[in-house]
């Protein structure tokens, strides 16, 4: 019986992110072969996001910290990886990155970093620009290759110093069987909120953070009303008290995140994406998987997933993202060449694939045979 290859996930932590989904979708889709442990830091876990890895890695320790960095929990990510002998360190976003870093140094064990933003979040100007040189320098000496889920986020990196011979483009996969259209789902989902059936539904998928960017998306609403009164806005994520002053509240509906998102986004008429930054948003590929037309800010690889700058607004640009709602109206996505190009992209399988090849490919080289 040939003995697993065992990937050791160092991620900050569990929550609705893209990257921790795609840890998850990684997880849950690798083949025979492989076992995947899992090593989370922080004290602010979703219970929905971990009960899913929890039900697919090998094994998971959650470390009940929120420093990553600090040394006695390094020590213990060191003690974690000589009781599970892996292969091969995989880190998820860029405190992890500088921690697995550190791990890798010390065990000897080959890391591969995964860069799933463009930059550091909720850290103050100084502490991100010392992440960062820190991060560029260990780049260079450290990681055996480094994963970015974005074109953008290459870019983006090896402008601050990483080195791109190292980095190597694996966009999010999404599971395709279930990310369909669903015309039952439209109805159902319609009903329950008192939309009528011949509305327009414009949906907005995001947690509640600045990055989304909700106060824009809400102006948009609000200019879009004005030209189209027939237009129901449906937020899944964001809290009703965010919309506190918006002037139609009978047009504008709240849910909170569901894990059955694929019965969500058939409902939504099309997709709308507002966000300040994004690496690789992963509602677009669920969205259009769906049958569900996109439009996005340019941020990230959003235009390279959409495919067509009639739908692509400037940050932060209320006026222009309503434009981007008239152009969908005008040409309503094709759901079934969509989905093909989605499928044919960004399926499960295809990304599962490639992250597999590689860590293959990193174990096969002569270094570490």
């Amino acid at each position: 019986m040939t003995t697993p290859i065992t990937i050791l996930h160092l991620i900050s932590t569990l929550g609705p992110g893209g990257a921790e989904v795609m840890l998850c979708n990684l997880v849950e889709g690798s083949p025979d072969g492989f076992r995947h442990v899992i090593v989370t830091t922080s004290t602010a876990n979703t219970p929905s996001v971990t009960e899913r890895i929890t039900k697919s890695a090998a094994a998971c320790h959650h470390l009940a910290t929120d420093s990553i960095l600090s040394g006695s929990v390094i020590k213990s990510i060191c003690e974690i990886v000589h009781q599970e002998q892996p292969q091969i360190i995989q880190t998820w976003l860029h405190k992890a990155d500088l921690a697995g870093a550190i791990v890798g140094q010390r065990t000897g064990v080959p890391v591969v970093w995964g860069l799933h933003s463009l930059r550091p979040f909720a850290l103050t100007q100084m502490k991100a620009l010392a992440l960062n040189s820190a991060l560029a320098a260990a780049s260079r000496l450290w990681p055996t290759k480094i994963i970015s889920c974005s074109q953008r986020g290459i870019m983006a990196h090896a402008r601050r110093g990483y080195p791109k011979q190292k980095m190597v483009w694996i966009g999010n996969g999404i599971d395709t069987n279930r990310f369909q259209p669903n015309a039952n789902a439209r109805e159902t989902l319609r009903a329950s909120l008192g939309i009528p059936n011949d509305a327009t539904v414009i949906g907005f998928v995001g947690r509640d953070a600045p990055v989304k960017d909700f106060p824009t998306f809400l102006d948009a609403a609000a200019l879009h009303l004005m030209e189209f009164p027939n237009t129901h806005f449906v937020c899944c994520g964001t809290p009703p008290a965010a919309a506190a002053a918006f002037p139609a509240t009978d047009h504008i509906h709240f849910i909170p995140f569901r894990q059955d998102m694929h019965l969500v986004y058939p409902a939504f008429d099309f997709l709308t994406l507002t966000s300040l930054s994004e690496a690789f948003p992963m509602v677009l590929i669920e969205a259009m998987a769906c049958g569900v037309g996109c439009t996005a800010t340019d941020v990230g690889d959003a235009a390279l997933i959409i495919g067509d700058q009639r739908f692509i607004a400037p940050v932060g640009d209320a006026s222009k993202i309503s434009e981007t709602w008239k152009a969908r109206r005008l040409a309503p996505a094709d759901a079934t060449r969509q989905r093909a190009a989605i499928t044919e992209r960004f399926s499960l399988p295809a990304t599962v694939g490639k992250y597999t090849d590689l860590y293959q490919s990193i174990l096969s080289t002569p270094s570490f045979l």
